[in-house]
């Protein structure tokens, strides 16, 4: 199956909402849907963010 695309600007991206939980990328004017994160995803967010209790950081 084949949709008519068309080009978005920017301010029509940012304004942009398909009534879903989907998320979307522009790419040379094109949306496109974001896979969910994987399992190294994950994994380089908690190395990188700082650990948390409850929302607060750990450390002030």
């Amino acid at each position: 199956m084949t949709l008519a695309t068309r080009k978005f600007t920017l301010a029509e991206y940012l304004a942009y909402h398909d009534g879903t939980d989907h998320r979307h990328e522009l790419v040379a004017g094109e949306l496109k849907r974001m896979s969910l994160g994987n399992a190294q995803h994950t994994k380089t967010i908690r190395f990188c963010l700082p650990p948390r209790v409850n929302g607060l950081p750990l450390c002030p």
